[in-house]
Order: C-alpha cells, then structure tokens, then sequence
C-alpha cells in the first residue's frame, strides 16, 4: 500500500543495511512518513510459537513475500529456540517481525505490523523520529523530533520504557537492553563517542533492587513501602554509579503505578496528583533542551493523567504537538488552550510538579487557596465545602 505522505526513500547504508533518508527538509514536530501497515499480525489469544509463525508466513501473498524477503533484519541469529523448528524462510520472517515490527494502534495492543517506509527506520540512541500509530484512522507515522536536512537517515529508538529518560541512560544499559532483546550491538554516533564503561557495584546493586521493585507493582502495600527507600537510594548514587538514570527509572515505576491504579481502582482520581508529580520529576531529571515529548509513553501521559486537570497549564503543549498530527486526538484538543509554542523544559517541568492533591477529596488541583496559597482544590465546590476545616488555619501569604 502506497504511502500518503514519504519525505524519504530507502537506501543501503552502511553499517545498518536498508534505511530511510531524507529526500526533503523536516521541520521538527512534523511528518516524515505517513502509512498504513504492509503487514500486520494479531497476537490476540495467540503464543507466539512457531505454529503461529508458520501460519503467519503462509498467509502472506507474493508482494508480502517479496517485501520481507528484502527485509534484512540487524541480527542473522537471536538463539530464540523457536528458530529450530522454522525453515529459514519463517525465521527469517520471524526476526523481521521482532525487529522491524512495530505495535500497530496506540496503547496496549495486540497488533504488530511492518511498514514499507517505517520499517527502515534504524535504531539510534539519540534519535531524531518518533512512531506512533491510530487504529481508528488506520495509519502510522514518523515524526521529527528536530529539524532535519536532504540526506539525513531517520533514526528511532528501539529501547522501550525508556519513558523520555533515554539521554540519562548508560552506554552499558543501552547496549546490554539491546544485546538481550534484538541481539544486536548498536554502533550509532553516541555509542561511538562514549567509552566503554562497566557499570560499577553499586549500579548493579540499583538495578536488582529495581527488578525487585518492579515485581512488586502489584501489591499497593508492599510496593508503597519498598518504594521511598529505593528512591533515597538512587538520590545519593553518584554519576559514576549512574545515579540520575536509577533515579528517573524509579520515578518512572512510581509513576506507572499511580497510572494503573488511576485507570483501573474506583478511587483512582486520588492517584492522579502523585502520578504527575512523579512526571514532574522524571522530566526535571533531563538534562537542558531535552525534547520529553519526543517520547510517546509521556505524550500519551498527558493525555491519560493530565489533559483536562493540567489545561490551564500544559494545554498548549499537546494542541501544538497533536493536535494537527492524529485525527484521533482532535476532539480532546478542542479542550485545551492554544499558544504559539511548546513549552520549555522548565516550564513543562513546572507545571507537572505544581499538581498537588485537592485538599477536600484529594483528587488533583490546580487550583490554590488566594489567601494563604498552601492548599490545592480541583474545584470551587470543594473549596467553599473545605472552608469550614481551613479557615482556623488559613494564614495570609506575605
């Protein structure tokens, strides 16, 4: 299926194989490729065994065949075990699938599909592309995250749950995330010009101690308090022990877990307020000029904890990022405020950070008590109902 827009062709570039460069200038936020999946494969109800990679394979017509056939996945063996029982023709479309594969419909999905144009989109740890999809409309695309010229290759990340804190992350946790999963060695410019370091003992003793935590979302109790310990933890790591990257990952899980309650508890709104605070400190964790929205997981964030509370402060940013880019998106921006440009680092840092708990019923509050301007209220009618308990206490600010 032809591409409704393509601002790149493929080319062989060495050391990555296929890849996508530029045939005209990109303005940062702007499309680069917008298409709908060449081939696309529901995990729905499915192991991903070699019966459903033999079946998948089988029902692809020639142009598919030919299409992957072409398709020159980054690593030649992964030592997935379901290779053995595949022709080499099926593991050979197995790796495409895991590699240039993308998920295929926003959010949690069961679809992966490959792309004429997307799928050559190589993997860097600076990268200049984000992807994003909408099953609704039925397309994908590539977007700039900065400006770019004729003859630029269009670069994405590969490493997942990186949540915008990818410029905090290691050369060896980006090398090892991609050894382990894609069974490839990035040799992008930013791993070229960063030495080969070993994490230290301590950052090793982080990392265990966040696969611990991890495992622990699901027990509110016992995730809350392993949590703060974790946190002081990661705060006094120095930069040799990788401090800054322990640090955002933990506010990241602490903000994954407000979410999942947010969604899925009766009493979710009171994790609002906590959810954007840890957003907050993620994003102020990233270093000056840092582009957090580049990120789909936090550009999604916005949507899912902060649209309509946080309008009044980041409304902008997402009207300006989305609102011309998804059709799906459109309705939700008619809510928020327009200005002429994204906001800063700074500023989005602020404005997450100053999401505090209403005092009445505690969910988030953007709005503060005028008089003494300690206390937060979602509402009006909360306020005026929390009067009675505040005045004793309510202290005019100097």
């Amino acid at each position: 299926m032809a591409s409704s827009l393509c601002k790149a062709c493929v080319v062989d570039q060495e050391p990555y194989g296929r890849s996508l460069q530029l045939t005209e200038p990109v303005a940062a936020g702007d499309d680069i490729v917008v298409e709908a999946p060449f081939i696309i494969l529901s995990m729905r109800f499915r192991r991903c065994d070699a019966v459903f990679y033999k079946e998948a394979y089988a029902d692809l017509n020639n142009q598919q065949l030919e299409f992957v056939k072409n398709l020159i996945p980054r690593c030649q063996q992964d030592g997935d075990p379901v290779s053995k029982q595949l022709s080499a023709e099926e593991d050979h479309f197995r790796r495409a699938i895991h590699i240039n594969g993308h998920s295929f419909g926003g959010g949690t999905t069961d679809q992966t599909a490959l792309f004429e144009h997307i799928s050559m989109a190589t993997h860097s740890c600076e990268s200049n592309s984000y992807y994003t999809s909408s099953a609704t409309v039925g397309i994908s695309r590539l977007v700039a995250t900065r400006d770019l010229q004729v003859g630029d290759l269009v670069t994405i990340s590969y490493i997942s749950g990186a949540s915008g804190g990818l410029p905090l992350w290691p050369r060896w946790k980006r090398q090892e995330f991609l050894q382990e999963t894609f069974s490839f060695t990035c040799l992008c410019s930013r791993c070229l010009k960063e030495q080969d370091v070993k994490a230290s003992v301590n950052s090793r003793f982080l990392t265990k101690a966040y696969s611990e935590l991890e495992a622990s979302l699901r027990d509110m109790h016992r995730f809350l308090t392993m949590v703060p310990r974790h946190l002081d933890k990661c705060r006094a790591a120095s930069l040799s022990d990788d401090g800054p990257f322990h640090l955002h990952r933990a506010w990241r899980l602490l903000h994954v877990f407000h979410i999942s309650y947010y969604h899925q508890t009766p009493d979710g709104d009171v994790h609002l307020a906590p959810a954007l605070e840890a957003l907050g400190e993620m994003c102020a964790l990233l270093p000056e000029g840092a582009d957090v929205l580049s990120d789909c997981g936090l550009i999604c964030a916005v949507f899912t904890t902060g649209a309509r509370v946080a309008a009044l402060r980041v409304g902008g940013l997402v009207h300006d990022c989305w609102g011309p880019q998804d059709p799906e998106y459109q309705e939700l921006c008619k809510f928020f405020p327009k200005h002429g440009s994204r906001p800063s680092h700074a500023e989005l840092t602020e404005a997450f950070r100053a999401v505090r708990p209403c005092a009445q019923c505690g969910v988030a509050g953007l709005l503060q008590c005028g008089r003494c301007r300690r206390l937060r209220y979602c509402s009006a009618a909360c306020q005026r109902r929390h009067w009675e308990r505040h005045k004793h206490c309510c202290v005019k600010a100097s």
